[in-house]
């Protein structure tokens, strides 16, 4: 069986590999293809998309929420066939093409030559797969892939959970570190003389050991806080990263310090910041989240 699902899964990651020689504007043909298959003929996930937008955005006309709708099937098209064509792509290219820029490196340089070792906390906004691109974008000195690890939820299916760890590890040049959550603290213990930045994508919904709970788009919303933990426990600075969808392929990266000190800080009390900080982003720029996922399964009876 783990023979079979490794045939699989290699299989489809160089069918994927292929595609990823195509130009991007015939990905953004796919994409638009994708879109309508999605929004208007499978319909996937259209109730928790509605659901969830109609539960946020309660006095957001219909028009405007059906508008909102199309846009985010169009958004997340988009993210699916750029990171099929980034497989054979450098960060470099990226950066060269636009696609991605990192508005306010300074800010990670700062804290990345002061104390080393950095926390970035991350949502699913923007096109989420680039940030394995970090250190190219950062450009800061002695600042490579090696200096980089990303912790990532594996999926439920291991042969796309097969696919999605060889896409990333691609886009960190095999260089860097994938750590599923579960192992990323033993990670980080073992290597905290280390200089490293370390990645968590952090709003997904914690299906365990939650222990913090904010008003997030006007629902009681609860965290996984892993990476907030960490920080706290090893005195390391907290960041938290924004990707802005300015336009189809234009994704502007932008940092904000949420602690230098989070050993001084209460818990939860970081976890609050960024998810203030993410409710502000989400209302800039409503399409660019992913929508689709049942993030309020702490409310009885929404879904």
């Amino acid at each position: 069986m783990r023979i079979l699902r490794k045939i699989l899964s290699w299989t489809l990651y160089a069918f994927m590999f292929v595609l990823s020689l195509l130009p991007l504007r015939v990905h953004y043909l796919f994409s638009d293809f994708i879109c309508w298959l999605l929004h208007s003929v499978l319909k996937y996930r259209r109730k928790v998309v509605d659901i969830n937008l109609r539960s946020t955005f309660k006095d957001l006309p219909e028009a405007e929420l059906k508008q909102v709708t199309r846009e985010y099937y169009r958004y997340i098209s988009d993210v699916i066939c750029e990171s099929v064509w980034a497989i054979s792509k450098s960060s470099e290219k990226l950066v060269k093409k636009g696609i991605a820029t990192l508005d306010n490196k300074e800010v990670l340089a700062e804290v990345y030559e002061k104390y080393g070792n950095v926390i970035l906390l991350m949502p699913h906004t923007g096109n989420w797969e680039f940030i394995t691109g970090l250190p190219v974008f950062a450009g800061i000195p002695g600042f490579d892939y090696e200096n980089l690890a990303a912790a990532y939820q594996p999926l439920s299916s291991q042969v796309f959970d097969d696919i999605f760890k060889r896409i990333r590890s691609v886009r960190m040049e095999n260089r860097g570190y994938l750590l599923s959550s579960d192992k990323i603290l033993r990670f980080v213990l073992e290597h905290k003389t280390d200089k490293r930045v370390y990645i968590f994508i952090s709003d997904q919904y914690p299906y365990k050991n939650a222990a913090v709970e904010t008003s997030f788009l006007g629902l009681p919303t609860l965290w996984v806080n892993g990476g907030e933990a960490i920080a706290r426990k090893l005195k390391l600075p907290v960041l938290y990263i924004y990707v802005d969808r300015v336009s189809r392929g234009n994704y502007h990266f932008r940092l904000t310090l949420l602690s230098e000190h989070p050993e001084l800080s209460a818990p939860g009390e970081i976890m609050t910041m960024y998810s203030d900080l993410l409710d502000k982003d989400i209302r800039d720029n409503i399409h660019n989240w992913l929508w689709s996922h049942k993030r309020w399964k702490n409310i009885e009876n929404l879904y």
